[in-house]
């Protein structure tokens, strides 16, 4: 019988790793997207697995997933199971946090002594200081610079516009006289956040005061050109010792400050033109032997294990001549993206959908899932979504934010 796997929903480890310490919390809100959202692994998880959450999702909810198809997982509290001593003794397989940090691995640590040999022998089994270094966003700058070198290939962003590493105002100040607009990241941040675009030169001083906020906390931050944005793809990756494996694409949707959105499903893109539909196949064919021999060439499997997500950006140039960056972001986690992978397959195939994260300062989820399944009531039919709206966290009274799936309208 297989052992079972442990999810739990951390998505701000890059934060809690450019904090460093064991101790690392997020603020409040974070905390709240935390538990709103905690039963999001329960889309990799089989039945026998466990996913530890802040709050249990309720009966009601999980029977309406259920009924759309998805597997159930064993929920259980967090603070709970690490305290059980019934739970202290059970057999385990792998801890599977959306993404490791220092802090993470104090909070799972009194699990790991449970786990099987071959997790205890994984790279991801107890924090190595390396992992800071490879999940800097100076490692993606890092990658796409071979990439763009070695496959010179004319559909990508030229050598002019790859991203440089900045430690003053003052460096950014320079290269906005060469690139005009620019973008500025944090190296750790998740989810599009850490983002400052600089579109006014001299910096205004409120962007200024931004940016040297980021510097004070993490040294140094990525200026990269503001580029003409068409569309984003991601490409979502398993790392193991045994293969490196291609799993999907993801294409996902950013609102107007670069943070995740949401994600198209069955291949649908909405307002999409033939020309990037061109474009689009032949970078699907392209990208992915690419990434894959980087991955390999970097021997990624001696330091990292699990879901890792490398995120692209299709843009116009000066010219409008669509072009890609084909290694904008690398996620050494799971992603939005390998959910919405799994979300397709409770689909019907060639159906257009879409999975979208839910926030509304003010407004709470629940009154938004009431409104949108009056507009659009679920139809399931074999175990599949056919039309409708589906919450995919439960709308609990106090939840601030959610995730749904939307079939079959365009």
């Amino acid at each position: 019988m297989k052992l079972p796997d442990v999810y739990l929903f951390n998505p701000t480890c890059e934060m809690a790793i450019a904090n460093g310490t064991v101790s690392w919390q997020p603020n409040r809100l974070l905390q709240q997207m935390e538990t709103d959202l905690g039963n999001l692994p329960q889309f990799f998880a089989a039945e026998t697995d466990v996913v530890l959450v802040k709050r249990l999702p309720g009966k009601a909810f999980t029977d309406t997933l259920a009924a759309a198809g998805f597997s159930i997982p064993e929920f259980r509290l967090v603070a709970e199971a690490l305290a059980s001593h019934e739970f202290g003794k059970r057999p385990l397989n792998r801890l599977l946090p959306w993404g490791w940090s220092p802090a993470t691995h104090r909070l799972l640590g009194p699990l790991k002594k449970q786990c099987s040999a071959t997790f205890r022998a994984s790279p991801v089994f107890s924090w190595q200081p390396s992992f800071k270094k490879l999940t800097s966003r100076e490692t993606a700058a890092e990658w796409l610079q071979e990439i763009v070198v070695a496959a010179n290939n004319h559909c990508f962003l030229s050598s002019g516009q790859l991203p440089k590493s900045c430690a003053s105002v003052q460096e950014i100040e320079q290269l906005g006289q060469r690139w005009g607009k620019l973008m500025v990241k944090a190296p750790w941040s998740s989810s599009g956040r850490g983002l400052q675009p600089v579109t006014h030169f001299p910096v205004h001083p409120s962007v200024a005061q931004r940016i040297s906020g980021l510097l004070r906390e993490q040294q140094l931050v990525i200026a990269e050109p503001l580029l003409n944005k068409v569309a984003d793809l991601g490409l979502i990756f398993q790392i193991s010792p045994e293969k490196n494996a291609f799993t999907g694409f993801s294409h996902f949707l950013t609102n107007e400050k670069g943070q995740y959105a949401g994600n198209y499903l069955n291949g649908h893109l909405p307002g999409g033109s033939a020309e990037l539909s061109i474009f689009l196949e032949e970078m699907k064919e392209k990208l992915p032997p690419l990434l894959l021999q980087i991955i390999d060439r970097k021997q990624v499997a001696r330091q990292f294990t699990g879901p890792l997500g490398i995120d692209t950006l299709i843009f116009r140039d000066q010219n409008g001549k669509l072009k890609i960056n084909p290694c904008l972001e690398i996620n050494w986690r799971f992603t939005m993206g390998a959910v919405a992978q799994q979300l397709e397959k409770r689909v019907s195939p060639g159906l257009p959908a879409i999975f979208r994260t839910y926030h509304q300062p003010g407004n709470h989820f629940a009154t938004f899932v009431r409104e949108q399944q009056e507009k659009f009531p679920p139809v399931i039919r074999d175990g599949k979504l056919v039309s409708g709206f589906l919450p995919l966290t439960e709308p609990h009274p106090e939840a601030q934010f959610g995730a749904y799936l939307l079939a079959g309208f365009h």
